[in-house]
């Protein structure tokens, strides 16, 4: 069964603790008479816990982004709430255990913990400083981490009581794949003007204007807004903002972790007990009768768990110097770490980066006078209103300000100039003749205000305006016309037996063609129309701008469930299906438990943590 949310739910905070002390980046520890962030039931959040999950969250998505993010980049994820979400939702679980007496015993709390690869020696066997120095390390004493396993455990004894026993029907699955998989084979050939005996007469002056009238909407001018507007946008004042190089100065330096970026290398680590174990496997590594691999797997450890990810010389501490000595990449140690003696294998160097004030100047100038001139703008907004409210039309507006006036036609179609803000064209879309200007913002720092002045009724096109434009649509249907009249022709010939070839046309052959298949030389949509088709040796015909294409239907061919693939994604799919009914029903389990558990979270002690990683 495939590794749910709902899993991660019951497992995140021991790993995330146990993580948290391994890959050295410590836990939040807040000290003061705060001791939680609330209750759930009898159940109380403990303050670090809190703030150490916050912590480790960040540290996963500054891992998975490549630079480190800040709290408010997190907010702004949402991860905060995340993090809160999870615990009031472990709270609860906790809360119900006690409440039907689910509880585990000292032995299997034991087992578990021999189980954890992080507290055994070389040997594989429990090692007691290991253990101590890694659950201090987490910012915890060994009693709060007992504590944790047990109540995980407890929790995975609910988990399965509650969704072991979900199973589900895989006719869907099947399904899905039958029709996912199955694939045609057809023939095809295109006609063109050049398949045409006679090439389409030129039409009329009559027939064109009869042509315009039958399809007098395809000439009409929707319902137009005419509109006068005034604005102003920070690229209108580019040129009259002034700048100091002092100024400049300031922005390089406020930014100058962008311009001056230190050299970082993707770098993994491997811990021993002491630095004679560490020597000798540096030298087996030397002599070549161990990889890195080998070490990494003799310690019960996945490479992921050695992974620091990429890292600059200070975040190794004594470490950073000697990693960072080597050239190019390769294998180093042992040298200290905050875990102990450890090996350093360096993956790549990433070079350090700088940009000299001189060469940052002209990004800073356009950068810096775009902020103020959007910042001029603002202060101006204030008399800008109060002008409007004195009764100043839009023309005095422009006359007396740095405003611009302008005027368009506005319909849905117009997407020019000013219609293409979407404040211009929420607004314009719901004004009315007696609206009254007023001073709006627009997504680039500029503001606007619009009146409406009149509503052109849809009108047709003068026929003379539209004449080519109707003339090339009636020659194009006529030539359509005829060419489909071609093909059923042809199509008639090859149902009595004539090929493709033997009609002068040119064929395509094309097998195993799946629903989503582009075919070379015809329109993005035309193998889906081959699915349409039920019977094997059809054919049809499929018009495109300029050109028929007449097919047939060679094959049917039938998805084969019993083959690897086939069964690998039937298995992916019943295993999606069964974590989203586990999800859903322990969101259910959960939303239950809320409604007759009393929930009190503290936001002041939540807001006293989240100012710390500000």
């Amino acid at each position: 069964m495939a590794k749910t949310s709902v899993s991660r739910i019951f497992v995140w905070a021991i790993l995330a603790m146990i993580i948290v002390g391994l890959i050295g980046f410590g836990s939040t520890n807040l000290s003061g008479s705060i001791r939680s962030i609330g209750k759930v039931g009898d159940k109380e959040i403990p303050i670090n816990t809190y703030a150490g999950a916050l912590q480790q969250e960040m540290n996963a998505l500054s891992a998975q982004t490549g630079s480190r993010i800040s709290f408010a980049q997190a907010q702004l994820f949402g991860l905060d709430q995340q993090v809160l979400g999870r615990l009031v939702a472990t709270s609860l679980l906790d809360a119900e255990m006690d409440r039907i007496g689910i509880s585990v015993g000292d032995e299997l709390l034991r087992q578990q913990l021999l189980q954890i690869s992080s507290f055994l020696d070389s040997d594989g066997n429990f090692d007691r400083q290991a253990y101590g120095f890694a659950i201090q390390n987490a910012g915890m004493t060994e009693s709060e981490f007992e504590a944790q396993i047990r109540d995980e455990i407890t929790r995975s004894i609910l988990q399965r009581s509650l969704l072991g026993n979900i199973q589900t029907n895989d006719t869907f699955a099947r399904t899905f794949v039958s029709f996912l998989q199955e694939t045609r084979d057809l023939t095809w050939a295109e006609l063109t003007a050049s398949d045409l005996d006679q090439a389409p007469a030129e039409a009329s002056e009559a027939e064109l204007r009869a042509h315009y009238e039958a399809n007098i909407e395809a000439y009409t001018i929707p319902e137009t807004m005419q509109i006068t507007y005034a604005w102003l946008t920070p690229e209108m004042i580019l040129d009259s903002v002034e700048l100091d190089e002092q100024s400049l100065r300031d922005a390089y330096e406020r930014r100058i972790d962008e311009f001056d970026t230190p050299e970082r290398r993707l770098v993994e680590r491997l811990v021993f007990v002491d630095e004679a174990s560490a020597a000798e496997a540096l030298e087996r590594l030397n002599a070549g009768t161990a990889t890195f691999e080998d070490l990494v797997t003799e310690r019960g450890l996945q490479l992921i768990n050695v992974d620091l990810g990429d890292v600059t010389e200070f975040d190794l501490f004594d470490a950073g110097e000697l990693v960072f000595s080597i050239p190019e990449p390769g294998i180093v140690g042992p040298a200290p770490s905050e875990l102990g003696p450890a090996l350093f294998r360096v993956n790549a160097i990433l070079s350090g980066r700088y940009v000299s004030f001189e060469d940052a100047q002209p990004l800073l100038r356009e950068e810096l006078a775009y902020d103020r001139a959007t910042r001029v703008i603002d202060s101006q907004i204030t008399d800008f209103e109060d002008l409007l409210a004195a009764g100043a039309t839009l023309e005095e507006l422009a006359a007396d300000t740095d405003m611009q006036l302008g005027q368009i036609g506005y319909r849905d179609d117009v997407v020019d100039g000013i219609a293409g803000y979407a404040a211009f064209r929420e607004l314009a879309n719901a004004i009315t003749p007696d609206a009254f200007p007023e001073i709006d913002n627009l997504e680039d720092g500029g503001v606007f205000a619009m009146r409406l002045d009149t509503v052109d009724d849809p009108r047709p096109e003068a026929f003379e305006d539209v004449r080519e434009s109707v003339a090339e649509g009636l020659n194009r249907q006529r030539l359509l016309q005829q060419l489909e009249a071609r093909a059923t022709e042809l199509a008639t010939a090859i149902a009595q037996g004539a090929s493709f070839e033997s009609l002068g046309l040119t064929s395509n052959q094309e097998a195993g063609i799946s629903r989503n298949s582009e075919i070379g030389g015809t329109p993005p949509e035309f193998a889906s129309v081959a699915f349409e088709m039920p019977l094997a040796g059809e054919l049809d015909t499929y018009a495109t701008a300029d050109s028929v294409i007449l097919f047939r239907l060679d094959a049917i061919n039938s998805a084969d469930l019993a083959s690897e693939e086939s069964a690998a994604i039937v298995d992916a799919i019943n295993q999606q299906s069964s974590g989203e009914i586990e999800q859903e029903i322990f969101d259910r389990f959960i939303d239950s438990l809320r409604l007759r558990t009393v929930i009190d979270l503290d936001q002041r002690a939540i807001n006293a943590v989240n100012a710390n990683f500000q």
